[in-house]
């Protein structure tokens, strides 16, 4: 009997460390998120989106009520790494505008408590960019995108509107996707203007 009642513990034991593992494990992991963002320097005329469209006015609310919510990881700018190689390519090619090349450091919470990391610039001959982030883990690895951009306005540009007050404004442009991602890939978001890509590679492994 006492040999019987050690084996039925030691399999409790057990098989509380074989469930209890997994979500240990994955509250534990870092991530390195890599993002590179371009935009494409021309486009034609039936590429070009209203801003005062109801889809905008929805994704400008979003915006706001995201930036609420950020969390206090602050993007580093990315000499090397592993978009390098196409940030290069990109930069000397005359169609497109490198925007911005950064990465950070996270955790992949459960969705609940996730926050979203910022990248704002603006930039003083090019474009103002605001990117959201947020890495989270429902089982898989998920990736929301969250981008407002801005190009520099344009005196003669043929992409300008007319705003209420009859002056001319530069349209706004957004990203927003979620996608199911996967480590060590390179995952691309495409926009008719500027486009984004992410990868994502665990830390220490």
């Amino acid at each position: 009997m006492l040999g019987t009642t050690a084996h039925r513990l030691a399999g409790f034991v057990l098989w509380g460390l074989l469930v209890g593992a997994p979500d240990f494990a994955m509250a534990q992991n870092s991530y390195q998120v890599e993002i590179l963002l371009f935009s494409q320097s021309t486009i034609t005329d039936k590429e070009v989106f209203s801003s005062r469209a109801p889809d905008t006015l929805y994704l400008e609310a979003r915006l706001r009520s995201v930036m609420r919510l950020t969390s206090s990881i602050e993007p580093q700018p990315s000499l090397t790494g592993h978009l390098a190689a196409i940030r290069d390519i990109l930069a000397r090619n005359p169609n497109y505008d490198v925007l911005s090349h950064t990465h950070w450091i996270q955790d992949a919470p459960t969705p609940s408590v996730a926050t979203w990391v910022t990248i704002d610039t603006s930039m003083e001959a090019s474009a103002e960019l605001s990117g959201h982030f947020r890495l989270y883990t429902a089982g898989p690895l998920y990736f929301d995108t969250l981008v407002q951009y801005r190009t520099q306005l344009e005196r003669h540009s043929s992409n300008l509107e007319m705003s209420a007050d009859g002056d001319n404004v530069q349209p706004t442009y957004f990203l927003a996707q979620t996608r199911r991602l996967k480590l060590k890939e390179v995952h691309y978001f495409d926009h008719p203007r500027f486009g984004l890509l992410a990868t994502i590679w665990p830390v220490g492994k």
